[in-house]
């Protein structure tokens, strides 16, 4: 490291970590301490700015040009200042200079007929997107109580605690608790965030809101291209939006008058930052805000966080439940009120009975009679690629990542040894590293591999698989709930970006695979997590 930088005297940090691995890291702290490196900060300019559009705008001496029979040979000109002085400035001054020639446009603007309007052209991730506007739901009486809970508070803030706990069974109708309350908070002039725990539910939560409140709503996630950030962001200190929706980073958004927090399944551990500075928590920085706003927090959860909820019982959160599921019509099936049933089933009674595929009996069963009434299924096994490492049978070396030393995913879709922690790849091996065998296998199984079992086994549906690596961008995102949505595919397999907050009219199944695997991480929470996720994924079953 100290040759390499006694080659280029400067190197950014994450450039050495690049070339050396996480290890620099330490290294560098280490070399720092002994006084061989000096370590210095700089604020580094701005990759992005404002955006302008130049139009064209007819002056007075235009409109005289356009009167006067007598223009000689300026033919182009005229008919450009013509266009200009009925159609507007609809077009750019790039286009008309393409349409009507560079010297054409030059010559009139140099003439005086016209002049150039420079105006501020605001990137909005939104433009495109068409929302229907939403009628009014008639919420239960169990909705109405919390909804009142969150008004009072709203009201008198100086009385109440800062934070109320939705405790919620999936598919209560949590969010049209949310959205009254949000409309109450910008009766009284105030402003909303709302948190959802993943970049991949802004869509849906997105298309709720903004039905409800048109071109009141702005966005604010990392998905976003750096020119849409800066434009969202700057619109939203002018306050041209009154909510604001996003994933863990849009508690900083710069709003004013804010009165009311939501954070949806508060119990995700997405919400904590522990990757890059600040570290941070955001239901942490909510209840800070709260504090120094003297706003409103609502915690949203059907799974609620432990901490949260003793907090709750205690009587430092103000505590609501909803106990039943929500039907948004009169027509809708009065059994879907009820929960889905669960069955546990043992796998290792499977194998005993002759049993080896990881389906079991009942699953494949309940799957093809899905499949033959036309509804739809969900199958979650919460870990990507094929297999989930490659072993020597002679030696049983271990294949692992140089750089973080942990084991290396295969993902059979590009034929490459994935490590999920830096996200370096390689070919996969043909020998082992450490005694040269030839016999490797792989072990474990992944999203990947699931999908082409599905394939394999029921051919005549379509298979849609949600993961990092098949959505990688918000619009893939979308691509894929539009789909499922639409009935275009039968079953969607995914992680845990499927396990909460979606919602599927037709979708009656949950296939939940290796669902004790999550017990034996090293996390004292473990238990919990996994607790929650199994909670939330059986969730997605028979809403309707």
């Amino acid at each position: 490291i100290c040759k390499y930088l006694f080659e280029r005297k400067k190197v950014r940090l994450d450039g050495l970590i690049k070339r050396f691995g996480q290890g620099a890291r330490s290294v560098v702290s280490s070399l720092e301490r002994k006084g061989f490196l000096k370590r210095s900060y700089e604020v580094r300019n701005s990759r992005v700015g404002p955006r302008f559009a130049y139009r064209l705008a007819l002056t007075s001496s235009g409109s005289e040009f356009l009167k006067d029979e007598n223009f000689g040979r300026a033919h182009k000109q005229r008919e450009l200042v013509k266009y200009i002085a009925t159609e507007g400035n609809d077009l750019t001054l790039q286009i008309l200079r393409k349409k009507y020639g560079q010297s054409v446009v030059k010559a009139a603007i140099g003439k005086g007929f016209l002049k150039i309007l420079k105006e501020r052209n605001y990137r909005n991730p939104l433009e495109d997107k068409i929302y229907q506007a939403s009628a009014i739901t008639k919420l239960t009486s169990e909705q109405n109580d919390s909804l009142s809970a969150i008004i009072d508070m709203m009201d008198r803030c100086d009385e109440n605690p800062r934070a109320l706990l939705l405790n919620g069974v999936t598919g209560s109708g949590k969010t049209e608790v949310y959205i009254e309350a949000v409309s109450h908070c910008i009766k009284l002039r105030k402003k909303a965030i709302v948190l959802v725990p993943e970049i991949a539910l802004t869509p849906q939560t997105i298309e709720r809101f903004a039905s409800r409140f048109p071109g009141q709503v702005a966005v604010m996630h990392s998905g976003l291209t750096l020119g849409e950030r800066f434009d969202q962001w700057t619109k939203i200190r002018n306050g041209d939006y009154s909510v604001v929706i996003g994933s863990r980073s849009a508690i900083f958004a710069p709003i004013d008058s804010l009165g009311l927090v939501i954070i949806d399944e508060e119990h995700e551990w997405t919400y904590k930052n522990n990757e890059s500075a600040p570290k941070y928590h955001s239901r942490d920085v909510a209840m800070q805000l709260a504090g120094l706003t003297r706003a409103t927090v609502v915690l949203g959860s059907a799974s609620p966080d432990v901490g949260s909820y003793l907090r709750a019982l205690r009587g430092r959160y103000r505590l609501s439940q909803l106990s039943s599921r929500f039907l948004e019509s009169e027509n809708e099936n009065p059994d879907s009120r009820h929960l889905a049933s669960v069955r546990v089933v043992d796998m290792r009674e499977e194998l005993r009975n002759g049993n080896d595929h990881i389906l079991s009996d009942s699953l494949y069963s309940h799957l093809s009679q899905t499949i033959v009434r036309g509804e739809q299924a969900i199958l979650f096994l919460n870990r990507r690629g094929s297999s989930s490492f490659t072993q020597c049978r002679s030696c049983g070396h271990v294949f692992t990542c140089s750089s973080c030393d942990i084991s290396y995913t295969y993902h059979g879709s590009s034929n490459r040894l994935q490590c999920h922690y830096c996200g370096r790849h390689r070919r996969p091996h043909k020998a082992c590293n450490s005694c040269g065998s030839s016999l490797l296998s792989r072990y474990g199984i992944g999203t990947q591999y699931l999908e082409d079992e599905i394939n394999t086994l029921f051919p005549e549906s379509s298979v849609l698989r949600w993961d990092r690596d098949s959505a990688t961008r918000p619009d893939k995102y979308e691509e894929i709930l539009d789909k499922f949505r639409s009935g275009q595919s039968q079953i969607l397999i995914g992680t845990q970006m499927i396990a909460k907050g979606l919602d599927f009219n037709n979708v009656t199944l949950v296939g939940i695979i290796n669902s004790d695997s999550g017990l034996f991480f090293p996390d004292f929470r473990a238990n919990e997590r996994v607790f929650q996720l199994i909670y939330q994924v059986s969730g997605r079953a028979g809403r309707r």
